[in-house]
């Protein structure tokens, strides 16, 4: 009786400790996409203070973006083809920020849960893309241009 009271917790701590290893080591490749975004941001663009980044998995590849502010002060978006190590630099008078994307979005679907926003290019273009829920637990995706807020397609009932 004795050895079961040794065995059943010590056996859940080996879970617990095999599960935390199996999450962190899982995680990595974000984590260093991360640094490497950031990394590249401030090495080839003249972003001096990093703030927020996007992962985005497009038909063209996996893009990266980070947004911050010059030495002046002024706001930067670079998005970063992850493939190349290409940038694309806009400021903030090029684009429409986030909270623009996301009204824009409940006004034109109203009732849905936004899950996530992210940057990135689809065919070229610039894009926000909006990952919604809808009220019957169905997934969704709605692409508005980066620039100027225009509807390109929603990909929805997923």
């Amino acid at each position: 009786m004795k050895k079961r009271y040794i065995i059943m917790p010590t056996s859940l701590l080996v879970l617990i400790i095999f599960t935390i290893f199996l999450l962190n080591d899982s995680l990595s490749p974000y984590r260093e996409a991360r640094a490497d975004a950031f990394t590249h941001a401030e090495t080839y663009t003249p972003l001096k203070e990093t703030n927020n980044y996007y992962h985005y998995n497009g038909n063209q590849g996996p893009y990266l973006t980070v947004t911050g502010y010059d030495e002046k002060g002024k706001f930067i978006v670079a998005i970063i083809e992850q493939n190349t190590g290409h940038i694309d630099l806009y400021g903030a008078e090029q684009v429409i920020s986030e909270e623009r994307a996301a009204q824009l979005f409940q006004e034109e679907m109203p009732g849905n849960e936004i899950k996530e926003i992210r940057i990135g290019k689809e065919s070229g273009q610039s894009i926000w893309e909006i990952s919604y829920k809808t009220a019957e637990n169905r997934m969704g995706y709605y692409y508005l241009s980066l620039e100027n807020g225009t509807w390109l397609k929603t990909v929805d009932n997923l």
